[in-house]
C-alpha cells in the first residue's frame, strides 16, 4: 500500500539466501509496490542459526512426507 518499502516478515522462497536454497521460510522483506523487493538478511548468533536450520529441516522432512502421500507434489 502506497508503495511504503516496509520491512515486514513474510513466508518467501529462499534461493541462497541465509544458505537455504528452494524453500519457503518465514523471513524479513522489503515489500513495495511490485511486491517483495528485497529479502533482508540478518546477522544471525550461533544458536539462532541453529534454531533456524532446525526450522528448515523440519520444513523439508515434511514435505518430503507430504510427497511420500501424494507423489504429484514433487512434480
Amino acid at each position: 500500500l502506497n508503495d511504503e518499502k516496509k520491512l515486514l516478515p513474510c513466508a518467501i522462497q529462499l534461493n541462497g539466501e541465509y544458505g537455504v536454497n528452494n524453500v519457503y521460510a518465514g523471513v524479513p522483506v522489503v515489500i513495495g509496490k511490485d511486491g517483495v523487493e528485497k529479502i533482508e538478511e540478518i546477522d544471525l548468533v550461533d544458536n539462532e542459526r541453529k534454531e533456524f536450520i532446525h526450522s528448515i529441516d523440519a520444513v523439508k522432512a515434511l514435505w518430503e512426507a507430504a510427497s511420500k502421500i501424494d507423489p504429484e507434489l514433487s512434480k
